[in-house]
């Protein structure tokens, strides 16, 4: 994976909020991002590992709720 390029895609319900690209600098990587959540929005999330050419390499779905 050095030297190539991937972005963490955020979706609120389905549609695209932001895409946060990340430089991979080694092979051995590691990397975060975070996407802050108003109050009151309830709503379920997917966060998407993608490359250069948008192949899928991972994606975590989960629920905002707040009681």
């Amino acid at each position: 994976m050095k030297g190539r390029t991937v972005y963490h895609e955020w979706l609120r319900d389905g549609a695209l909020v932001t895409r946060k690209k990340v430089n991979v600098s080694s092979d051995n990587w590691r990397t975060a991002s975070r996407q802050l959540f108003a109050y009151s929005v309830k709503a379920n999330w997917t966060v998407r590992l993608v490359d250069e050419t948008g192949q899928l390499l991972n994606e975590i779905p989960f629920n905002v709720i707040y009681e």
